[in-house]
């Protein structure tokens, strides 16, 4: 059976504002009330990287302690604060529904395991997936492909009969260097403005697109398979 790979934020849970707030906590706990971060950027990348643009674009020196409190008090925020907020994007549960009788599903995400579990447990989706990967210790974030590849090891699929839907340019980027197929969650964080310039094979402006292209999915991915046997049946 084909899979569908989901992205979290942004692709499957408006967690915009849950971010920020996250952020700025963060932020004013380390000593930093007034200062400015890139409210796109930092929906869209790890946290380490949100520190060291924030840190750069108002002229304050890297320091690496400061950044692990930063992240501590990120994730105390999100958990006990930020995530009363969460919602899913319309139709979620819908299209799972519907999808899970023609496709494995999964989530493979930014956030840490056990994070993603307790986020998609708290919006009662959890169930829908065969795994739920996160970006744990030792993994490079997006748009490197590690988390990719740790969930279709988990799934035992291929790449070729595999997709991903993300809402940023890291999350195409990473399933292009798995030779996976792309739809971009244009309704998401970054919009369609970002997503376009980075060849994905699908754009969906509403989540419940996504069962309205599913046939269209299958055969592509069902193609792609059939051609990653033939170049191998012909080495």
């Amino acid at each position: 059976m084909p899979s569908l790979i989901f992205d979290l934020d942004g692709t499957l849970a408006d967690s915009r504002q849950c971010i920020l707030d996250s952020v700025g906590y963060a932020f004013g706990k380390i000593g930093f009330h007034k200062v400015s971060f890139d409210s796109i950027r930092v929906t869209q990348q790890d946290l380490r990287k949100s520190y060291e643009e924030t840190m750069e674009q108002n002229q304050i020196p890297f320091n690496e302690e400061e950044l692990n409190r930063f992240i501590t008090e990120y994730r105390w925020y999100h958990e006990h604060e930020g995530e009363a907020g969460l919602s899913l994007y319309e139709g979620v549960v819908e299209t799972l529904d519907e999808l899970r009788s023609h496709f494995g599903l999964a989530v493979a995400t930014t956030k840490h395991s056990l994070q993603a579990h307790r986020v998609l447990h708290k919006l009662k989706i959890d169930h829908y997936f065969d795994h739920i990967q996160g970006t744990d210790p030792g993994m490079r974030y997006k748009p490197e492909p590690d988390i990719l590849l740790h969930t279709l090891s988990a799934l035992r699929r291929s790449s070729e009969k595999s997709a991903y839907i993300g809402d940023s340019i890291h999350d195409m980027h990473a399933a292009a260097s798995m030779g996976m197929r792309r739809i971009g969650a244009a309704y998401g964080f970054a919009g369609d403005s970002q997503l376009i310039d980075h060849g994905p094979d699908w754009l969906i402006y509403d989540f419940r697109d996504l069962t309205g292209i599913s046939y269209e999915i299958l055969e592509r991915l069902n193609q792609s398979l059939a051609e990653g046997q033939r170049r191998l049946n012909s080495q």
